[in-house]
C-alpha cells in the first residue's frame, strides 16, 4: 500500500494504456512521476504530519516536573517507551540490538527518567514482520542496565504491534497502582498510539504524550521538495501512520 509499489503499478498501467490511448496513458505516466517525486520529498511528509496526523506538542519541562512531584510509591507515574523494531543479530555488537527508531525512543525515555526520577516501562516483543525470538523488551532491558546503569520496573515482551503494546502493558501498570503514564514514541506514531492506549486504559489511567523526532523542514525551502533518501523515509513513515490511523478508526 505504500510507495513506491503503488506508483510503480501506476506507471506500468500508464505505459500499457498508452498503446491504445496515448493521451490517457501519458496523463497517467506524468501524474505517476509527479506522485513518485512527492513520495520521496520531505515537505509532503511534514504537511501530512501537521495537517492530517496532528501530533501533540513536545512534553514541557514544567509538565514533567509536575508529574514527578505527583508520583508516589503507591501510585507512581510511569514512563512508558514503545518499541519500534530490532535487529535480531547486529554484526557489530555480536548480539541482537534495537533499531534506530527504538533507540531514539529509549534514549528519550532515559532522559526523562534521569530528569524526573520516575520509573520506566518498555513495551515491545517480536513484530509481525520480524524473525527471531529475542524480544525488544529484553534487548532494551540489557541496554538500560549495561549502558545507562538504569533498571526498568516493567517489561512487556509479547506485543507485536501498537494495539498489543497498549493491551498488554496497561494491566502490568494497573496492577502496581499506576494512575498516570508518560507515553514515549515518535511524533508521527503518537496519534495512533494515544488512541490505542486510551482505549486500553478505559479511563483508569491518565496519559500524557511525550513525542520525539517531530518532522521539520530544512532551512533551504527548495530542498524540502527535492527527492532524497530522508524524504522517502519520512513520507513512508507518515503514510504508514496515516493509513494505520484510518484503519483503527
Amino acid at each position: 500500500m505504500l510507495p513506491p509499489v503503488p506508483l510503480m503499478g501506476w506507471l506500468f498501467a500508464g505505459a500499457l494504456i498508452a498503446r491504445k490511448h496515448p493521451r490517457t496513458g501519458m496523463g497517467l505516466s506524468v501524474s505517476g512521476l509527479i506522485l513518485l517525486w512527492l513520495s520521496c520529498s520531505l515537505a509532503p511528509a511534514v504537511l501530512i504530519q501537521d495537517w492530517l496526523l496532528k501530533p501533540p506538542a513536545a512534553l514541557s519541562p514544567a509538565t514533567l516536573d509536575t508529574l514527578s512531584r505527583r508520583s508516589t510509591a503507591e501510585h507512581p507515574v510511569a514512563i512508558v517507551m514503545l518499541g519500534g523494531g530490532r535487529d535480531p543479530m547486529a554484526a557489530d555488537y555480536g548480539q541482537a540490538n534495537l533499531s534506530e527508531v527504538s533507540m531514539t525512543r529509549l534514549r528519550y525515555g532515559v532522559w526523562l527518567a534521569r530528569h524526573s526520577h520516575l520509573p520506566m516501562a518498555y513495551s515491545g516483543g517480536v513484530g509481525w514482520a520480524q524473525a527471531g525470538e529475542t524480544s525488544e523488551a529484553v534487548i532494551a532491558d540489557r541496554i538500560l542496565r549495561e549502558e545507562y546503569s538504569l533498571e526498568p520496573r516493567w517489561l512487556e515482551p509479547r506485543s507485536r504491534d501498537t494495539e498489543e503494546n497498549a493491551r498488554l502493558t496497561m494491566p502490568l501498570l494497573m496492577r502496581d497502582g499506576v494512575e498516570h503514564i508518560i507515553l514515549v514514541t515518535h511524533a508521527l506514531h503518537m496519534p495512533r498510539a494515544l488512541r490505542q492506549f486510551e482505549t486500553a486504559a478505559a479511563g483508569q489511567i491518565q496519559i500524557t504524550p511525550a513525542p520525539v523526532s517531530e518532522l521539520s523542514l530544512d532551512d533551504i525551502p527548495l530542498l524540502n521538495w527535492m527527492p532524497s533518501g530522508s524524504g522517502m523515509k519520512a513520507m513512508h513513515a507518515a503514510l504508514h501512520e496515516l493509513i494505520g490511523l484510518w484503519v483503527t478508526t
